[in-house]
């Protein structure tokens, strides 16, 4: 979760902390959040290392499970990416309110951890939410509770959590629609931002 919302806080700011350079030079302004949220990415690699090196202690430990790498660690890099892309889309929507009304950073982060919460990232939504819960179904197919069970499922060893192509089209598909939506949202007021 924590890619999710550095990128998207990030991204919300990008306007406003580049004002100067938007103002002083003719370039796609899309070049702004997107770098902030592939700065945010190259900042993820080491957490996501560090992730790896403490599933495999913990399996060690006494009276955990053993945790084997599997193949399907292989495409943690590739969920990496897909959530990058999915937040590369958030992240422009955000620059554009951001650029209109910069108060607005000042709630994300109220925002932010309600959907910290909303997105499972502290419990297994499939686990915890009872099945009479109308609201489950939302939940489960959420976006960003999509990449976190695309990361579970990754690292294996979770009988609760299958590897599906299915988890992997919901998330491709999410990636490209945000992208693609947010894009087009940041890009209809491109020429708007840096003016007065």
């Amino acid at each position: 979760y924590s890619l999710f919302q550095t990128s998207v806080m990030s991204g919300l700011n990008s306007v406003p902390t580049n004002l100067q350079l938007i103002r002083s030079h003719k370039f796609p302004r899309a070049v702004v959040p997107l770098a902030t949220v592939m700065t945010e990415t190259v900042l993820f690699a080491p957490i996501l290392v560090a992730m790896i090196v403490v599933v495999l202690v913990t399996g060690v430990l006494p009276g955990m499970g053993a945790v084997i790498p599997t193949w399907s660690w292989l495409l943690l890099p590739f969920a990496a990416v897909l959530l990058a892309v999915f937040s590369a889309g958030v992240a422009m929507f955000f620059a554009r309110l951001g650029a209109r009304a910069p108060d607005i950073a000042n709630a994300m982060p109220f925002i932010l951890t309600l959907g910290r919460y909303a997105s499972g990232a502290m419990f297994l939504i499939s686990a915890m939410v009872p099945d009479e819960l109308w609201l489950k179904p939302l939940l489960l197919h959420q976006p960003v509770a999509i990449y976190l069970e695309l990361f579970r499922a990754a690292f294996g060893n979770e009988p609760l959590i299958p590897m599906t192509a299915g988890l992997w089209l919901e998330a491709t598909a999410w990636a490209v629609g945000v992208f693609a939506i947010g894009f087009l949202y940041f890009w209809r007021a491109e020429e708007t931002y840096g003016r007065d």
